[in-house]
């Protein structure tokens, strides 16, 4: 059986605010006062508003604005940069030179391939300069491939590249993982912007390489590009350049020269030559990714440079050539390993 409101006095007829309520023929006392202010706005809320209507109005906006709030602290926990996969992302490092007309490597880790009349050259903030100038159906292109560890690991994962540059042609970003192109194209634009092509990768993929090419084959024009960047995931995160030292460093990985002399052998004695080996080994600044291929050159007393193979060559350093040595010197110089994907 419910409540109901009793007419017995049981208590004292002056309080006003108390209000009686039987069940059962039992008797108990209410407080009428707190229910009678919170009804008539003269209660004391928490809220700047007194009355229940406003006080539920106000706790809304604040809850609402909390939400916000945390909505928009998750959006920039969000825009936290993710790593960037590409090695030379924003070009630092040209260690082959700094223009290019046919096909071949040129920024580091960026492999070119260029058309009728197309060149690839380093402008003067260090970005890359991409221009083809005959409409013909050959492309111009510059990519990045993965070797197979990172590609097994990057299989069937969602991946986001991103490029910001300007250009008078239209552009496309491109993967290809073996067998199969995903292709996004944007138009020209001279301004620079970032454009952003999300994709996943496929779990059957037997290699992995991101593209920026210039314009449909038919189409000549040109295109500056100041960075690229390849993330784990569907949202394009802020650009993060590395320190020169690593990009450099991450270079070397793949390729490396050296310029100038590099050892220096002398052959003071009294004979014509000395016929021996030269074992002092040149170590490489960065253990390579593979064996590289590797070519040196040597002079005999400051004379021509001369082709030269060494006899032991490992990711580390290479070593060891059975040299006639004449009266003077020997100079080992401007040698390069190269470990580049082919």
């Amino acid at each position: 059986m419910g409540w109901k409101i009793s007419d017995k006095p049981t208590v004292d007829p002056k309080d006003t605010d108390l209000v009686l309520i039987e069940q059962d023929g039992n008797t108990r006392n209410t407080t009428w006062a707190k229910l009678k202010a919170l009804f008539l706005g003269t209660a004391t809320l928490a809220t700047t508003d007194q009355t229940i209507k406003g006080a539920i109005n106000e706790v809304k906006a604040s809850t609402d604005a909390n939400a916000t709030s945390l909505s928009d602290s998750a959006n920039k926990i969000a825009l936290l940069s993710n790593p960037n996969l590409l090695i030379n992302g924003d070009f630092q490092v040209w260690q082959r030179g700094t223009s290019f007309a046919t096909a071949g490597y040129s920024a580091d880790r960026w492999r070119l391939w260029v058309g009728n009349g197309s060149s690839i050259t380093q402008n003067t903030d260090g970005s890359p300069k991409m221009k083809k100038t005959v409409a013909d159906n050959s492309v111009t292109n510059i990519a990045q491939e993965f070797e197979n560890a990172i590609l097994n690991k990057l299989k069937g994962k969602t991946m986001t590249f991103s490029v910001n540059c300007n250009m008078t042609s239209e552009l496309q970003l491109a993967i290809n993982d073996g067998s199969n192109w995903q292709v996004k194209t944007i138009p020209s634009n001279a301004n620079n912007s970032t454009y952003s092509f999300t994709f996943t990768l496929s779990s059957s993929a037997t290699k992995f390489l991101v593209m920026v090419q210039l314009g449909s084959d038919s189409k000549v024009g040109e295109v500056n590009v100041n960075w690229a960047k390849l993330e784990l995931g569907s949202i394009a995160t802020p650009f993060v350049p590395r320190l020169y030292g690593e990009e450099l460093a991450l270079c070397k990985r793949y390729y490396e020269k050296s310029s100038g002399i590099v050892h220096r052998y002398t052959n003071s004695s009294s004979g014509s030559s000395v016929i021996g080996s030269l074992g002092s080994p040149i170590i490489f600044a960065v253990e390579k990714r593979i064996t590289p291929t590797l070519t040196a050159k040597y002079s005999i007393n400051d004379g021509n440079e001369i082709i030269l193979n060494p006899s032991a060559i490992s990711s580390i350093e290479f070593t060891d050539w059975n040299l006639a040595i004449p009266i003077g010197h020997v100079d080992i110089r401007n040698w390069i390993a190269d470990a580049e994907i082919y």
